[in-house]
């Protein structure tokens, strides 16, 4: 007797790598039907869904004033999601005059909608290259930006690649201003070790 033809069917898709694993599995001829294989080949070829796309990532220098006379200059990165353009979460630390960190942490953000305004908070985990317990800090922030300009905090920080954005901040009774500046890749002096965001 002869032997019913098989047909082996090579299949998974691995969403995180974007590209595609394998498993086998084995079937007879008669049910691998036209429409079925149509079918598979139509789900190999879909694109990953918005949800998959990388985060952007962007790195850059900082300066932010507290009081009439306090003035800090930094380094901060920040993780945005494409599906959530207002939501920011990143990292920040305070440099000396030599370029070293002494003061580090966690940082949040959000933007209201239509309006160039909201809240953040932070987190202090280290001072001077150590460890030391956690400190918080939240409080509100206004970007000098044309109110009759619509965009996203996304767009907004993709923005500080070209051009600096400042504003204002205030915590309970501190405030001040602040200044951001994104910097493109191949400026390593900026990328110094920071805690990973929250």
């Amino acid at each position: 007797r002869s032997r019913r033809p098989t047909v082996r069917i090579v299949v998974v898709h691995c969403a995180s790598l974007e590209a595609h694993a394998v498993f086998c599995s084995t079937i007879p001829a008669r049910h691998a039907s036209r429409s079925g294989l149509g079918l598979l080949i139509a789900t190999l070829l879909t694109p990953p869904s918005a949800a998959q796309e990388a985060p952007v990532i962007l790195r850059g220098t900082w300066t932010a004033t507290a009081g009439p006379t306090a003035i800090y200059n930094g380094v901060w990165s920040a993780r945005l999601e494409s599906g959530t353009p207002n939501s920011a979460q990143g990292s920040w630390g305070v440099i000396d005059g030599s370029g070293h960190v002494v003061l580090q942490g966690t940082w949040s953000a959000q933007k209201r909608a239509k309006v160039w305004q909201g809240s953040w908070s932070a987190v202090v985990s280290g001072s001077g290259g150590r460890s030391s317990s956690s400190r918080k800090f939240a409080g509100t922030w206004q970007a000098n930006v044309d109110a009759n300009e619509s965009g996203s905090l996304l767009e907004m920080l993709r923005r500080t690649l070209e051009n600096s954005v400042s504003g204002t901040w205030q915590s309970g009774p501190l405030k001040g201003q602040w200044t951001v500046k994104a910097s493109p890749p191949q400026r390593p002096d900026v990328f110094l070790e920071l805690p990973a965001p929250l």
